[in-house]
């Protein structure tokens, strides 16, 4: 049976629940694989979304074990596993590896390329090694991290070298707010990345799988980066335009020879700035929120191939 595993233990836990549960409806019968803050996975079968809101709890402990998992008394084997845990230990490779020891097939990107994409930094290099434009950046370590004079053209962006969903991201308008918002952030990040602010650019998001493409959408910020809070509103709507132009179509192209160049799998997204004429990769997700289900016209259709 197919399995879903969500959860994890990066600040996107709760995105990422919303996330199964969205996938969840377009299955007749499907695990539901949770694994919680405190690292132990529970098969969550009998949860609903607004138990996981109030905080009821209505699950068993499970172990993996070879092509499946058991409770205390039961096994179930897995023929396919979805991980939709988003950030470190999930979309970063670290979950792939896991079931790939027990041999459990599941979808979506093999190890290697999901720790390249979870690396912010890594994979603009990556990126750019490959000829696809990026915004000039830098990784500043916390062990490096000391109260001196920069060398930031300003504005600049700061955001977790690992992170995601928008979370923890700032802009610097000078040396002052780059020193505050860097020690805030690592506090909980051991690497952040600077990145050069593109004035006046819009963003795209485009989704890749091995079949199909998915429509191309404008996305409609409130402030000066499209935010948290501009992306997810209780129950992850994004708040976005879908377009048909030759910029779209240019944009699909582009997505998908990054797919093929990286040799990907499953469903990734594509996120782009288009500063003038010239069109940046800002990165790569390779375990979208809800799959970015909401961006294919047949949803369907694309799980099933």
């Amino acid at each position: 049976m197919t399995c879903i595993i969500f959860g994890g233990v990066s600040p996107e836990h709760e995105i990422s629940i919303i996330s199964a549960y969205q996938v969840k409806e377009y299955f007749d019968d499907v695990n539901l694989i949770y694994f919680s803050k405190d690292y132990n996975f529970y098969l969550a079968n009998n949860m609903t979304l607004d138990d996981f809101k109030a905080g009821r709890k209505k699950f068993k402990k499970i172990w993996f074990c070879k092509k499946g998992f058991k409770t205390r008394f039961k096994y179930y084997e897995i023929t396919s596993a979805i991980c939709l845990i988003h950030g470190v230990n999930g979309e970063d490779g670290s979950l792939k590896g896991l079931l790939n020891l027990y041999n459990i097939p599941s979808v979506g990107c093999g190890i290697y390329n999901s720790a390249l994409f979870m690396d912010k930094y890594l994979s603009h290099m990556a990126l750019k090694n490959k000829g696809y434009l990026v915004a000039d950046s830098y990784l500043l370590k916390k062990k490096d991290f000391i109260f001196k004079d920069y060398d930031n053209k300003y504005p600049c962006i700061i955001k977790p070298n690992n992170g995601g969903s928008s979370i923890g991201v700032y802009v610097c308008k000078n040396e002052a707010e780059f020193i505050v918002s860097a020690s805030e952030l690592f506090k909980s990040n051991d690497d952040i990345i600077v990145e050069a602010y593109l004035e006046n650019s819009e963003e795209y998001n485009v989704a890749v799988s091995s079949a199909y493409v998915s429509d191309v959408y404008k996305i409609e910020t409130k402030g000066e980066i499209f935010s948290f809070d501009d992306k997810y509103d209780g129950e992850l709507k994004l708040k976005n335009r879908r377009i048909d132009t030759s910029l779209a179509k240019e944009l699909k192209i582009i997505a998908t020879d990054i797919y093929k160049d990286f040799d990907l799998q499953g469903i990734v997204r594509v996120d782009f700035l288009v500063n003038d004429k010239d069109i940046y990769i800002c990165e790569l997700n390779t375990a979208p929120g809800a799959l970015s289900s909401y961006m294919f016209e047949d949803f369907e259709a694309v799980i099933e191939s």
